[in-house]
């Protein structure tokens, strides 16, 4: 089974803009009642050009929620 950088390289053939590295602007960083020592929740805004691929495949240490403001996307979960 391909891992998920050789998988995200057949994806197209649109080569990777630098974007990715600078898309993500921390809106707010908050510490959540409720929850373990050192824990924190952030809301962020992500912006990409339109047809940009993205971030490469990469993990988060917990859960990670979102929603779209305008266009669309594919996310993948797994290994």
């Amino acid at each position: 089974m391909p891992n998920n950088e050789q998988a995200a390289g057949r994806a197209g053939s649109r080569p990777r803009s630098e974007a990715w590295k600078t898309a993500l602007t921390v809106l707010q960083s908050v510490k959540p009642p409720f929850v373990p020592e050192g824990a924190e929740a952030m809301t962020v805004l992500v912006e990409f050009p339109p047809g940009d691929p993205g971030t490469p495949p990469h993990r988060h240490s917990g859960p990670a929620f979102g929603y779209m403001l305008e266009g669309g996307d594919v996310l993948r979960a797994g290994r």
